[in-house]
């Protein structure tokens, strides 16, 4: 078993992280003991490094996936999101605990290793949804992202407090969260309008 996994299984089954490194360590075998002591430095690295290796796991195989690669940028963005929280909803209960025993200044660090991997991808999807023309160029389209990630931390967030059966709350908020954020970055009336208002001043 993987040391992450063996983390979560622990966690999960106590109900709280282990007292210290070294007990965590010690339940482990040598080899894994001496590399878990050699790589991690805090549980909150350990579980940053756990966090961010579920969503590179995710990309990685929707990169390889036909029928993702068939959709367009807004479907695109859906999919990832959708499949993203599918995938993580068995370890909720160790992102519930975890979340309870961050401090209030590290409220959800154990996301900030995967932002570089997920504005990666944005920006790949963001970049089609340009070509499509389904996506709107604008000079600060650099933000398209920055308010994707917005949407990750906020629904994560969400998806922890989530009450509902089978967690269909969650699914409305990943849709309207989602599509309004598309609807940000598509073109419309105001692009229009600027599109106009250069014409005419260059065409005076």
């Amino acid at each position: 078993m993987l040391i992450r996994d063996f983390y979560i299984d622990v966690v999960t089954s106590q109900d709280r992280r282990p007292n210290s490194l070294e007990a965590f360590a010690a339940t482990l075998e040598t080899k894994h003991e001496e590399e878990f002591l050699e790589n991690y430095t805090s549980f909150e690295q350990l579980e940053s490094d756990i966090f961010r290796q579920n969503f590179v796991e995710l990309r990685d195989s929707l990169l390889q996936d036909e029928v993702y690669q068939s959709y367009n940028a807004r479907e695109k963005l859906l999919a990832i999101f959708f499949t993203w929280f599918e995938q993580i909803t068995p370890q909720r209960d160790f992102w519930r605990i975890v979340e309870r025993e961050e401090d209030f200044f590290s409220c959800q660090s154990y996301m900030e290793q995967t932002k570089e991997p997920f504005e990666e991808l944005m920006t790949v999807v963001i970049e089609e949804g340009k070509q499509e023309e389904i996506i709107a160029q604008r000079p600060f389209e650099d933000w398209y992202k920055k308010g994707l990630w917005w949407d990750a931390r906020y629904l994560i967030g969400f998806w922890l407090k989530d009450e509902s059966e089978n967690l269909e709350k969650t699914d409305a908020a990943i849709e309207k969260a989602i599509n309004f954020s598309f609807d940000v970055m598509e073109p419309n009336l105001l692009d229009s309008g600027f599109d106009f208002i250069k014409f005419a001043f260059q065409n005076r």
